[in-house]
């Protein structure tokens, strides 16, 4: 299977929006979820880093029903 390009979305909501409809259309043909998505986040918005890396995995989690896999393809 091919790498997917990330999609850019606006902004955290967004992102999160598209994986559940991701998931929810997998879920209704019986495939596997494939979502590949980014947002840019501006510095200033973020006073600690490593509190909103952990915070935003925090709320994938919740979305996908507290589980994912990351997959890393190798050339």
């Amino acid at each position: 299977m091919e790498p997917q390009v990330a999609i850019e979305y606006d902004n955290l909501p967004r992102l999160l929006e598209a994986l559940r409809s991701s998931i929810k259309m997998s879920e209704s043909t019986n495939e596997a979820v494939s979502f590949s998505g980014a947002y840019t986040c501006p510095l200033g918005d973020i006073s600690d880093e490593n509190a909103h890396s952990c915070t935003v995995a925090s709320q994938v989690w919740k979305v996908t029903g507290y589980h994912f896999r990351y997959v890393t393809h190798k050339d």
